[in-house]
Parts: structure tokens; sequence; C-alpha cells
């Protein structure tokens, strides 16, 4: 799971931003979404926008990335996509855009697209 939190939370927190631009009103906002919009106002930086390990994640924690973002193994995958199609308020796909280490990429497609959604 370390991996794959680590994989997609610069696109978390790149996403969760946009909750956090000026005159927001984070009070309407799910109480993770808030905290990390709070977060990221104060310490977003664009010159490490997308990516992970850099400072503006560190206020980014594991909680957040398991409730705002799909990582880890294929079942916790699948589980979150029933979910998402059984109504969830809110969806978006996107893919990591971090980059970690060229290994857990290669790892997360083929597992992606193999076990998530086999015969597919």
């Amino acid at each position: 799971m370390r991996v794959a939190r680590e994989a997609v939370r610069g696109a978390a927190a790149s996403f969760a931003r946009f909750s956090a631009f000026a005159g927001s009103d984070l009070a309407r906002l799910p109480a993770p979404l808030a905290a990390a919009a709070r977060y990221l106002r104060e310490h977003y930086d664009m010159r490490n926008h997308t990516r992970t390990g850099v400072p503006h994640t560190a206020g980014i924690g594991d909680e957040f990335v398991d409730w705002f973002a799909i990582a880890g193994p294929p079942e916790v995958a699948r589980e979150r996509f029933a979910s998402a199609s059984a109504g969830s308020p809110r969806w978006a796909s996107t893919s990591a855009t971090s980059f970690p280490a060229r290994p857990a990429c290669r790892a997360r497609w083929r597992w992606g697209r193999s076990s998530v959604w086999p015969g597919r």
C-alpha cells in the first residue's frame, strides 16, 4: 500500500488543490477535503506540481489519499471502482502523475490491466 499511496499522493494533492483556490468556501467541503485544501492553500508549490515526496505533499496523509484516490492492490481498486459506480457523489479518473520509481509505474499498469478488470 505504501508504494501505491506514494504513486498517487502528488496527483491527489494537485486535484485537491482545485478546492483550495482563493474564494473557495472551504466550509462547504467534506471535512477531509477541507483540511487538505487549507494545507494546500498555504503550502502548494507549482514548481513541484503533481510530484510526490515534495514539501506540499507532507500535509497529504495516508487517510486522505485513501479517501480521495484509488490506490492499492487489485481488490482495493475493484472495491473502490464498484462503490463509485454505485453512486458515489464524486468521481474522476486519472492515472498517477507523480512518476514514482519506474518499476512501481510498470507494476501499477500491469496489475491495473490484468487484475482490476480481468479479461478486458
